[in-house]
């Protein structure tokens, strides 16, 4: 398979969930926060949130695409839409930063593999 190709499957596969998860945790939100450990656990961090919604409000967007821009674990899409939900950022802003992240991503990894493959015999 050629690089762009698996480029774009992976760009396009990574971001064609998130308009689902971001829905489903916006939806279910009531219902989560009625767990008992689930919900404390987003209580503290609705507060904590709350406590920097200066800074989101300014920055959270861009702060949202660099984040998920990193190509190490635990800083994808996924984590990204449930930051996205944590701090209160709307879909609206959420799912363009997302997908400009997730396209950063995509670049780097495939610049990084290229790279490496002409070193390497």
């Amino acid at each position: 398979m050629s690089a762009a190709k698996a480029f774009w499957l992976s760009v396009v596969g990574n971001i064609l969930p998130i308009p689902f998860v971001l829905a489903a945790l916006w939806h279910y939100d009531r219902q989560l926060r009625q767990l008992p450990i689930l919900g404390k656990i987003l209580d503290w961090s609705m507060r904590r949130a709350m406590k920097q919604q200066r800074n989101v409000e300014r920055y959270g967007a861009v702060a949202l695409a660099l984040f998920v821009a990193i190509p190490l674990p635990s800083t994808g899409a996924w984590t990204g839409a449930i930051a996205a939900f944590l701090f209160g950022i709307g879909s609206r802003y959420a799912l363009p930063a997302i997908a400009a992240g997730v396209l950063l991503a995509g670049l780097i990894v495939t610049i990084l593999t290229q790279g490496i493959s002409a070193i390497l015999p």
